[in-house]
């Protein structure tokens, strides 16, 4: 007698509703397995084989079912195999991570609906699974605004902004459930309780400090990444990549049209392909967060990689640090070949023309800070402030918003403030002409 489908169907749900280890997964076949079958635990003991480490997608552990001879041969053995499964796919996920306890859970898509306090078809339309927003770029079916900003030293970032009612959905989704996901300790960038000064720290006062840049970072990393992580956390697969569409964009064709229109440089080439695919927006609440949970295999195998050799790591967003002293100096080079490697391996690419090898003879600098001593703003980066401050003052400051930052006031304010934590003397003198200056 073949497999019936609904069999396989409980089975995969038993499979996949929980820690991807052969105790848990027989414990939750127990919920639908009458008695204790000698057939299930080989049966899980394939299926691990066969998908070692991270659960695959259901689609994938059907098919292995249905292909599985022992399987149907047990089948064969026995009255029927309906009298072993009873049917019941409605699973509480046995959270793995950490805070588990405190994330909510959700079984379903409809459950997921109900926690945003939305009928599920709409909940579908802001997931946007078809990708009906790249279609209508300019209209009430798009979730996002868009727009190019120039970088400090070339090139141009795309600024990809979700509307108010996604907005506030990724805002919920950011705070109760993906804030209890585990991140590396080596990450410093939009992590509570760490900052660019937790992130130079370690670093200051050292021989060599080796910087080096992710390129195109966070269109680099790709959803189904987090669709995964989010089954490793237990939620079942239909509720992990309806929490990814909700937080992955498809750039529309008509918003990169203008843009390759210019001459491109092979960066620039590599970045519109990645827009075009759907990937994690710059300008979502969502997305620094979700690049610190995709690489946080990065982290520890670049902190691996650093403590072997006795040198200091850390990240922040896609700059990577490295420091230590004569040992790391002598085989900083070789080093660096590693680093790149291992960057590689994790799907991402270095920025080559970023990275700098800084002696302690010279100035050593990252994410505005020189390191030689103490973290401190250099002077050059204080003149040009200064000279901004001066320049709104006498023709505006629309005039010295080059960027088109939403929010300039706010922006200088933050910047005098960085400016205060460091250098409070200079700060003052700052904040004179900052009260000069009509907004």
């Amino acid at each position: 007698m073949s497999l019936l489908s609904r069999d396989v169907d409980s089975l995969v749900d038993a499979f996949v509703a929980g820690e991807w280890t052969e105790p848990s997964m027989l414990h939750r076949c127990g919920v639908i397995v009458d008695g204790k079958p000698k057939w299930l635990p080989f049966l899980i003991q394939r299926v691990l084989k066969r998908f070692p480490g991270v659960r695959p997608t259901r689609r994938a552990l059907t098919d292995f079912l249905y292909e599985d001879r022992r399987l149907a041969a047990a089948s064969e053995r026995i009255t029927t195999l309906t009298n072993h499964i009873r049917m019941n796919s409605e699973f509480d996920c046995q959270l793995t991570s950490l805070k588990s306890s405190v994330r909510p859970t959700w079984t379903t898509v409809r459950q997921l609906a109900d926690w945003f306090d939305l009928p599920v078809e709409h909940l579908l339309w802001f997931a946007d699974s078809s990708q009906i927003g790249r279609q209508h770029p300019h209209g009430p079916l798009c979730h996002y605004h868009y727009r190019w900003v120039e970088k400090r030293r070339s090139g141009r970032r795309l600024i990809e902004s979700p509307k108010p009612g996604l907005r506030q959905m990724q805002r919920r989704l950011l705070n109760e459930c993906l804030r209890h996901l585990p991140v590396h300790d080596a990450a410093h960038g939009f992590c509570k309780g760490r900052s660019v000064d937790t992130f130079v720290q370690s670093h200051t006062g050292r021989q060599v400090v080796l910087r080096m840049d992710l390129q195109n970072y966070f269109p680099s990393l790709r959803p189904f990444r987090l669709m995964r992580l989010l089954m490793l956390a237990g939620y079942p697969e239909v509720v992990a990549r309806t929490l990814s569409n909700l937080c992955t964009n498809t750039t529309p064709s008509s918003v990169l049209r203008d843009y390759s229109s210019i001459s491109l440089s092979n960066s620039d080439r590599h970045l519109t392909v990645l827009l075009r695919q759907p990937h994690f927006p710059q300008g979502a609440p969502t997305s620094p967060l979700i690049a610190n949970l995709l690489s946080y295999r990065l982290d520890a195998r670049l902190q691996g990689l650093a403590q072997s050799a006795g040198i200091h790591y850390s990240r922040y967003a896609d700059d990577l640090l490295f420091s230590g002293d004569e040992r790391f100096r002598r085989c900083v080079k070789q080093f660096r070949i590693h680093v790149a490697a291992i960057v590689i391996a994790e799907g991402l690419n270095v920025n080559h023309r970023k990275s700098r090898i800084m002696l302690q003879s010279r100035q050593q600098r990252a994410t505005g800070l020189v390191l030689n001593q103490h973290p401190a703003v250099s002077r050059r980066d204080f003149d040009l402030l200064k000279a901004i401050l001066h320049n709104c003052i006498r023709f505006g400051p629309q005039t010295q918003n080059h960027s088109g930052i939403d929010n300039f006031r706010m922006h200088l304010l933050g910047r005098i403030q960085h400016m205060a934590r460091y250098h409070p003397s200079r700060a003052q003198k700052l904040m004179h002409s900052f009260e000069q200056i009509t907004f």
